[in-house]
């Protein structure tokens, strides 16, 4: 299994699970941030591979924030593309321009993402933010006000493999 850029992990929810024109940027960096946790929990490895950072709405990849903070809070309706992280260039060629990026899924990882998506997909972004900063979560333990501290993938993997042992979350 390969580890993937959080912008492609993003894509496959909008590609493959009917998430253009439903999910936000918000919603994205939870169903990615949930997909990386069952992942490590489920399939022993990372999905992503950068690491989440405890930010004020729960864990992000700044990576995949940068990519898709120019949409605001509007659903985004087209793929995540490489030059999305510049405001110029999603300014004036709107991404269309910019290469989508693409994870090559196995399919104990697609199995995965479908699951999260069955899960999760239906909450709105703040509902998701929730569950994200319950007591005990890998957020709440590293979340510091304006501290942006990362997530160790080892507190995220004991998270999800404890969520699975007593069906939670």
């Amino acid at each position: 299994m390969a580890y993937y850029p959080a912008p492609a992990v993003a894509n496959a929810f909008l590609e493959r699970h009917g998430g253009m024109g439903r999910f936000t940027q918000m919603q994205l960096q939870k169903l990615t941030y949930f997909a990386h946790g069952w992942n490590l929990a489920v399939n022993g490895e990372p999905l992503v591979n950068e690491e989440f950072q405890a930010w004020d709405y729960g864990p992000v990849v700044p990576d995949l924030y940068d990519h898709t903070r120019f949409f605001g809070r509007e659903p985004i309706r087209r793929p995540i593309t490489d030059k999305d992280s510049n405001k110029v260039e999603f300014f004036l060629n709107q991404g269309r321009s910019g290469t989508p990026y693409r994870a090559n899924l196995s399919a104990a990882e697609l199995d995965v993402l479908n699951r999260v998506v069955a899960r999760y997909g239906a909450l709105d972004a703040f509902k998701m933010s929730e569950l994200t900063h319950q007591p005990g979560t890998p957020w709440h333990r590293f979340y510091e006000r304006g501290a942006n501290r990362t997530i160790p993938n080892a507190v995220i993997a004991d998270h999800y493999r404890e969520l699975a042992r007593i069906g939670g979350h």
